[in-house]
């Protein structure tokens, strides 16, 4: 294990990156119409907040103009454009931040400032029953054998 501690990181990061973080899998979870719609009443809120009161403080003059019904008419315009832009902001967004994190490098390196005591312990605590089990056959399949080789010895002299 110690002498294939590194390549084992390299591997596992390899893996990681193909087969878990790909950028299609990110674009596509990020850019997901169901995402929008998870996160579009915090959106629609911080919209609301921004035309009844930050735009009212920086710009009183259009504050005094406008009212409700120009408050929710741009309201509703401001949503509509941000549905029609988020896929592909997030899009964008997802494929930079895959290139910026190179996830293989990043677990290379988590897997390989682990200590190779800390993988033994961690590898025994999870799958113990799995390495009883494989040294229990062991052990049969070893004292068959002998029984075998002891029952060839003593019938061929």
């Amino acid at each position: 294990m110690p002498k294939k501690h590194m390549a084992i990181a390299t591997q596992v990061g390899k893996i990681a990156a193909q087969q878990f973080l790909s950028a299609n899998i990110t674009e596509e979870k990020i850019s997901d119409p169901a995402t929008l719609q998870k996160i579009m009443p915090l959106i629609e809120e911080h919209i609301d907040d921004f035309l009844r009161n930050k735009l009212k403080k920086d710009m009183p003059f259009v504050g005094m103009l406008i009212g409700e019904k120009t408050i929710s008419s741009l309201k509703k315009v401001f949503v509509t454009e941000l549905e029609t832009l988020f896929p592909n902001i997030m899009r964008n967004y997802a494929s930079n931040l895959i290139a910026d994190l190179n996830i293989e490098q990043l677990v290379r390196q988590k897997i390989a400032g682990l200590s190779v005591q800390e993988i033994e312990t961690s590898f025994e605590e999870n799958f113990s029953r799995e390495l009883r089990l494989a040294q229990l056959a062991g052990a049969c399949i070893g004292l068959i054998i002998g029984l075998i080789t002891m029952v060839v010895i003593v019938y061929l002299k």
